[in-house]
C-alpha cells in the first residue's frame, strides 16, 4: 500500500501536525517497511529537484534542527503548516538530540505530500560518516532490531539531498558556506547524486565551512577540521559576481539562535533548543515576505 493512502500514516501527520500539542515524550512506531516506503518516496522527489533550488517568497527559512521535535513542532505551530506555508530548510535534521528519526519521518512525509511546500537541503550531519558518531545511528535501535539497515536506509537518502537554495535571486542559502573551489556555481549544478561527501571535496567545503566571527578577509584553515574558515571579502565576492544580496546559513550556535555578519551580507541560523551545552537563550528562524522584506523570528528556550 502506498503511504499517501495508508490510515495510520495520515493519523500520524494530523497527530503530528496537530497544532497547539505540546509533546514531552515522543513515542512513534513505525515498521521497517514503512521506513523503506518513505524513503524511497521521498528519494524520487530528490532526485526530480536540481542541486540547487530556484526557489520563491513568501518563505521560512530554519536553520538545524538535531533532533529536535518539539522545537520543530513549535515553530509549524507558531507558523503554519505546509502546504499553507512554505519552509525551507538548511540541513541538519539529526544527531545530538533525542528525536532524529521522528524529525526525518515528519519532514520526510510532508515532503512527500506537499513537495512544492517544504524543501530539504543536506547539511554536514547527513552524512553516515559523521552520524555514525553523534548519535542517529544509536537511535535507530529503538523502532527496529534491524539497526544498520534503517541507518544504511536513511543515509542513502541522505545522498540524494540538494545543496543548495536561491531565493528570487537574491538570497544564497546553504548549511555551511563558501569554498576556493568553487569557481561557478554550475558545479555544483553537475554534481551527480547520490553524493558521498569525501574530505577535501567541494560538497564537503560547503556543508562544514564557517565565516569569520570578525571582520577578517581571505580564507584560513578550520578548527573543526573539515571546509575553511572564509572572510567578508570572500562573501562580497561571491555576492557580488552573482548579485545576490546575503548568504544565509545554518550550521553555527549563536546566543540569540542567529548573527549577522559583515555588513549584514551574511545571516546564520540555529533553529532548536541548544544540544551543545552552551548558553543560548533562544533559537530562531528567518521569515522571507512576498515583497523580500526579511525578519528574524526568535522562540525562547523554556
Amino acid at each position: 500500500m502506498n503511504i499517501l493512502q495508508s490510515k495510520k500514516h495520515q493519523f500520524l501527520l494530523e497527530l503530528l501536525l496537530k497544532p497547539n500539542t505540546k509533546k514531552k515524550k515522543i513515542k512513534i512506531s513505525y515498521s521497517l517497511e514503512e521506513i523503506i516506503e518513505i524513503c524511497q518516496e521521498v528519494t524520487s522527489i530528490f532526485l526530480k529537484e536540481s542541486n540547487i533550488l530556484q526557489l520563491t517568497s513568501p518563505i521560512i527559512i530554519v536553520g538545524d534542527i538535531h533532533g529536535n521535535f518539539n522545537d520543530l513542532i513549535k515553530i509549524f505551530d507558531s507558523c503554519g503548516y505546509p502546504p499553507t506555508v512554505k519552509y525551507l530548510f538548511l540541513g541538519d535534521y539529526i544527531d545530538r538530540g533525542k528525536n532524529s528519526v521522528e524529525v526525518l519521518i515528519l519532514l520526510f512525509v510532508l515532503k512527500i505530500n506537499y513537495p512544492n511546500s517544504i524543501y530539504l537541503l543536506r547539511g554536514n550531519h547527513e552524512d553516515e560518516q559523521i552520524c555514525i558518531c553523534y548519535g542517529f545511528f544509536e537511535e535507530c535501535k529503538k523502532f527496529t532490531t534491524k539497526q544498520k539497515f534503517i541507518f544504511n536506509t536513511f543515509t542513502k537518502t541522505f545522498d540524494y539531498l540538494p545543496i543548495a537554495a536561491i531565493i528570487e535571486n537574491k538570497a544564497f542559502c546553504i548549511h555551511g558556506g563558501l569554498s576556493p573551489q568553487l569557481n561557478s556555481l554550475d558545479i555544483i549544478i553537475n554534481l551527480q547524486r547520490p553524493m558521498k561527501i569525501q574530505p577535501n571535496s567541494l560538497i564537503n567545503d560547503l556543508l562544514w565551512s564557517d565565516p569569520f566571527i570578525t571582520e577578517c578577509n581571505g580564507w584560513d584553515t578550520n578548527p573543526r577540521g573539515r571546509g575553511y574558515l572564509y572572510g567578508k571579502d570572500k562573501v562580497e565576492e561571491f555576492l557580488n559576481k552573482y548579485n545576490y544580496d546575503i548568504i544565509i546559513r545554518g550550521h553555527q550556535i549563536f546566543e540569540k539562535g542567529y548573527k549577522y555578519l559583515f555588513n549584514n551580507h551574511l545571516l546564520s541560523l540555529f533553529s532548536c533548543s541548544n544540544p551543545f551545552n552552551i548558553s543560548n537563550n533562544s533559537f530562531a528562524i528567518l521569515l522571507f515576505d512576498s515583497k523580500l522584506n526579511k525578519s528574524i523570528k526568535k522562540f525562547k528556550i523554556e
